[in-house]
């Protein structure tokens, strides 16, 4: 590449993710070129010998280049993001690079395309006196008891509080197909756990303090298990997530776990679980290339030739704690304290109400017992999309993942109205070289909080993400368990601390495992938990060996949601806004939030379709002289289906002018309200239908609604006769209650009716009977006054009665003209086995049973 272009070869460093920028005073004129320094800051494993080399010869052009770009006026788009395109959250100095270097670029600078490259009277460079000492190891071999880092302390005291929980299992599963040999994997292994004592750490107490113990030995046995010939994809699924699940116990087991499902003779899946407390997301990647190294060697029968480690976790647990202290803790702790001040939790909307109402419990039952359950979905964009939200990034000189991080704070800014927005965030906090090689508990999460106030729009909400992400990479030393434990927020069981929304991009790439005579992939893997209300991963594409989520093409990943919380059509809908949410800020950075569209464009032409749609063309008349004018239309046409019977026009007719009857005796007239209160069955229909035709109006009540709201019902609506089935009769209260019972009714339209009552002003029965089509009744009513005085009996017996007064509820049309409306928006089907139907166009109104 040393043939091309100073400019592209610029662009191809930036497409690498790598930053170059110049150390040193080059004010002075006459400079000679071996006076001026070159840093550079990568992902890990990007420098590789050959671009170390391509660097070193090219070093003249890129000085050359970088001074001549020094006015910001006049720089070129490659060089305006060489500093910005870093994402700092998977960023970590090269060791030989650092070794050169007598002081450390701010982090405000390194995003600053003002500020890459020095001014004419630059400020002389943060002396490394100022920068954290590098940790000393331990006595070599030493097996005694050290402190926990912070981030270690908080997952232990997490088991303790839930011990045997899986929350904070890390897992991954890989498909291995050709030849493989056991015995090199399990060398490989044990090896790899010889050289990290955070993989022979076990944990416990010292006087009511935990610690962490290094084990000298790594034994380690490799467990195999052969699945049977005949074993389907579920079988495997279900032995990978029950492996994923299974609980570490922090105090006496290994804390890496690896086991080997052997599906046939040259195919195989490696399972390797760990505890969080001793590796994160980085330290997978160590393990990878490690094992990838090792195993080679074994099977070629050499010796290994990785380098020692300088040092292992349990030094960097012990010098964090002696670091992080004094000065410079408050300094830290200052920051913090400000920047989440009065912090708002996020009120995203949920599914908890409704999965509240299913399980007859009230909404905060199911939010304050979280259970952790969770579940992802898969998240991908174009290459299109993905390069035009890199672009955006260059020309705006910000990272990718602050473009990202903005526009998910916006999404979330639609969905909940509120302006304060916050985040959780992890970084690999492995800023030293010393760190880089390490299995361990580096990573830290920082809170990004954003404020989207005044509707602004994207390209300025881009500006102030940036600069709020710049200041907490600054403070990212400070553990997250100590910026809790100085806010103390107000704990609540439904929520994590200071935030429930995570957002993570990992872009350093992991190297590609390579094992001898075997191609590998990574195999679907499901934990069926999640840490976080909703963690967003996304990562950029890879030519390394993937994640499962991982593409060589564009973006991808995939949202972990708690499924106590979230359904996953919703979390679906949501992945379908974020993408339309993206098109549009790419296409138009300058639109205000509010006016960045979030539909999805099926949603769209559902909408268009509805606006579009021919409404039900109503008349003046009464809901029920409509429903009468479909009776003589089509008599014999099929009104009700239920899991029990089915009626037709003139069957459900019938009976709804014979319940008619009886309630118009009884008192029911124009405006009347009358208690409605029956399962989900044909008789509530019927019973509809006749409070409407006897002039009445219903007051619907749920049969499992508590005795208490019914009362509270009953009182605020001065409900005095209630139509409910005779097995729902029990009465609600001593004072002002009342029972009524109806019976079904045969296919002559017979039917009975009893009801009894009793209030302040005395107590009451009736009984009513009655049958054939032409509406023969019979009624008997019997009272006494208060305390018994005042009785009185009545007896009437009718045979074809008279109708009820011709009477129409005015305020029914507008309710029918809304229910049309609906039905016609959720379809059509006349053989739905849903709780619909369309009786004003001839249709079944299908009833499905009480679950």
């Amino acid at each position: 590449m040393t043939n091309i272009a100073i400019a592209d070869f610029v662009s191809h460093l930036h497409s690498l993710d790598v930053q170059v920028f110049i150390e040193g005073d080059v004010s002075q004129p006459e400079i000679a070129l071996e006076q001026i320094r070159l840093r550079c800051n990568a992902p890990e494993g990007t420098l590789t010998p050959q671009l170390r080399q391509e660097l070193r010869d090219r070093k003249a052009e890129l000085v050359a280049y970088l001074l001549e770009a020094q006015n910001p006026s006049s720089l070129s788009a490659e060089c305006k993001v060489l500093s910005a395109s870093l994402s700092a959250e998977c960023k970590v100095l090269s060791a030989e690079w650092e070794e050169s270097a007598k002081f450390q670029v701010p982090s405000s600078e390194k995003y600053s395309s003002k500020s890459v490259f020095p001014p004419s009277s630059p400020q002389p460079p943060t002396p490394n006196s100022q920068l954290p000492s590098s940790p000393q190891p331990l006595t070599p071999n030493s097996q005694l008891p050290s402190s926990l880092s912070f981030a270690q302390q908080r997952l232990w005291f997490l088991d303790q509080l839930s011990p045997g929980n899986p929350f904070y299992n890390v897992p991954a599963a890989i498909r291995l197909r050709g030849s493989l040999n056991v015995g090199a994997l399990e060398r490989s292994l044990q090896e790899i756990i010889r050289r990290h004592a955070a993989l022979r750490t076990c944990f416990t107490t010292i006087e009511e303090q935990p610690v962490q113990v290094v084990e000298p030995h790594a034994n380690f046995e490799l467990s195999v298990v052969q699945l049977p010939p005949d074993s389907d994809d579920r079988a495997y699924q279900q032995l990978v997530t029950t492996e994923a699940q299974r609980p570490f116990n922090l105090k006496c087991d290994r804390l890496l776990r690896v086991t080997l499902l052997q599906l046939d003779a040259t195919e195989a899946i490696l399972l390797l679980t760990l505890h969080h407390i001793v590796a994160d997301g980085w330290s997978l990647g160590v393990l990878i290339r490690e094992l990838g190294t090792l195993y080679a060697a074994f099977v070629a029968g050499r010796s290994p030739t990785l380098p020692p480690l300088p040092l292992q976790y349990p030094d960097f647990a012990q010098w964090q704690r002696q670091w992080l202290q004094g000065e410079v803790l408050e300094k830290q702790l200052a920051y913090w304290r400000k920047q989440l001040h009065n912090l708002p939790p996020l009120e995203l909307p949920n599914d908890v109400s409704f999965k509240a109402l299913d399980s007859g419990k009230s909404d905060t039952s199911v939010a304050t017992a979280p259970s952790y359950r969770g579940a992802t979905y898969p998240l991908s964009f174009s290459v299109p999309l993905t390069q035009a939200l890199d672009t955006l990034s260059q020309r705006s000189g910000v990272s990718l993942f602050m473009t990202l991080l903005a526009a998910f704070q916006t999404l979330l800014y639609r969905y909940t109205g509120q302006e304060d927005i916050a985040v959780g965030s992890p970084i690999a906090n492995r800023h030293r070289s010393e760190w880089e090689g390490l299995i361990g508990f580096f990573v830290n999460t920082l809170v990004m909080r954003s404020d989207l106030s005044g509707n602004p729009s994207f390209r300025a909400l881009l500006e102030r993400v940036r600069d709020v992400t710049l200041e907490a990479y600054e403070h990212q030393d400070l553990p997250f368990e100590k910026v809790v434990e100085e806010l103390d927020p107000e704990r609540d069981p439904s929520r994590n601390p200071l935030f429930q929304i995570a957002f993570a991009l990992q872009n350093a790439p992991m190297q590609p495992l390579q094992l001898p005579n075997l191609t590998l992939e990574p195999a679907p893997l499901e934990s069926g938990t999640t840490r976080f209300d909703l963690e967003v991963h996304l990562w950029e594409p890879s030519h390394g060996l993937r994640s499962l989520w991982q593409s060589q093409e564009g973006l991808s990943g995939f949202i972990s949601y708690r499924t106590d919380l979230f359904d996953r059509d919703r979390i679906v809908r949501l992945v379908g806004h974020f993408q339309t949410l993206l098109e549009a800020i790419v296409a138009n950075p300058d639109t205000r939030l509010s006016d960045l569209p979030l539909l999805t464009p099926a949603e769209d032409r559902q909408i268009s379709q509805w606006s579009q749609t021919a409404t039900l063309e109503l008349d003046n008349r009464c809901f029920h002289h409509q429903f009468e004018a479909q009776v003589k239309l089509a008599p014999d046409a099929i009104a009700i289906v239920t899991p029990q019977e089915t009626l037709t026009y003139r069957q459900l007719n019938q009976r709804a002018n014979h319940l008619a009857r009886i309630l118009h005796q009884k008192g029911v007239q124009l405006g009347k309200l009358v208690g409605l209160c029956v399962e989900r069955s044909a008789d509530m229909l019927i019973g509809i239908l006749a409070i409407l035709k006897a002039g009445g109006a219903y007051v619907p009540l749920d049969p499992n609604y508590p005795s208490d709201r019914v009362q509270f019902m009953l009182a605020d609506t001065q409900v005095s006769l209630v139509l409910t089935q005779s097995w729902l009769v029990g009465g609600w209260g001593e004072e002002g209650s009342w029972e009524l019972g109806v019976g079904s009714w045969g296919e002559e339209g017979s039917w009975e009716l009893g009801v009894r009552g009793w209030g302040e002003e005395g107590s009451w029965e009736l009984g009513v009977r009655g049958w054939g089509e032409e509406g023969s009744w019979e009624l008997g009513i019997r009272g006494w006054g208060k305390k018994g005085i005042g009785s009185w009996e009545l007896g009437v017996g009718e045979r074809g009665g008279k109708r009820g007064e011709d009477s129409c509820n005015p305020g029914f049309s507008l309710g029918l003209e809304r229910l049309s409306w609906y039905k016609d928006k959720i379809g059509d089907s006349r053989n739905d086995a849903t709780f619909r139907g369309n009786w004003l166009s001839g249709e079944a109104f299908a009833i499905a049973s009480d679950a």
